[in-house]
């Protein structure tokens, strides 16, 4: 069964029950699809394993069973106290991205400085001026480097968030004998066309910063006649 004879037939029978929110549950389907697509499934690898949309119809019937007082108050329970961990786990992951950002924003900073020759309040040690502009190559591909990484992880924050909420919300479905939705990957799904850009700017940062960063060594090296420059030009003083 492929995709659109999934969907149609699902889309029928939840008509036919007359279930609420037919175009989000619909929705929510769809993008499953995209997101194993993606993976390399084919359609029909991907109905078969969402199983039959008949049957997937008859579970958004409001159901009246409830289900044992014990056994929900453990699921709820337990999804709670895994909140707090996962919580915890968000607060990190927020904060390394956080990392992440200031370090590429500092990168830069000494890039550009050491290209324009500033050296505000003093922070960047001295260097001949065209020293400091070879070494700020390697600086700007590296904060280049490093904010695609922010991205990226961002991205993949954003995804778990959603994934996550997924699970909380279907864990809370069954314990009141709702229907669940299909379950959400866990990394983000960049277009084909934005992956070749990203791949593509990584690559050619990534062999920037490795040559302008030996060819700035070995021009400082050379200029100050010792491969201990830092002592030749006094940084430690």
């Amino acid at each position: 069964m492929d995709r659109y004879m999934f969907i149609d037939i699902l889309r029928e029978n939840l008509e036919k029950n007359k279930v609420t929110e037919i175009d989000d549950i619909i929705f929510e389907y769809e993008e499953h699809y995209n997101y194993k697509l993606e993976d390399g499934y084919s359609e029909e690898e991907i109905s078969k394993k969402l199983g039959d949309p008949l049957f997937l119809a008859t579970q958004y019937i409001e159901n009246t069973n409830k289900e044992q007082p014990n056994k929900k108050f453990i699921n709820i329970t337990g999804i709670i106290s895994l909140d707090i961990f996962v919580l915890l786990f968000f607060i990190t992951f927020y904060a390394w991205i956080a990392v992440l950002f200031v370090f590429s924003t500092a990168s830069l900073s000494i890039g550009l400085s050491l290209f324009l020759n500033l050296s505000p309040y003093n922070l960047i040690p001295y260097l001949p001026y065209w020293n400091g502009a070879v070494l700020s190559i390697s600086f700007i591909s590296l904060a280049l480097l490093s904010y695609i990484g922010t991205y990226y992880n961002y991205l993949y924050l954003k995804q778990l968030l959603k994934s996550y909420f997924r699970f909380h919300n279907n864990v809370f479905a069954k314990t009141k004998n709702n229907p669940t939705l299909p379950s959400l990957p866990i990394h983000p799904k960049l277009s084909k066309k934005t992956s070749r850009k990203l791949r593509s700017i990584v690559l050619f940062s990534l062999n920037v910063f490795a040559i302008s960063f030996i060819l700035g060594y070995l021009v400082i090296t050379i200029t100050a006649k010792s491969f201990e420059f830092w002592h030749v030009y006094n940084w430690f003083i």
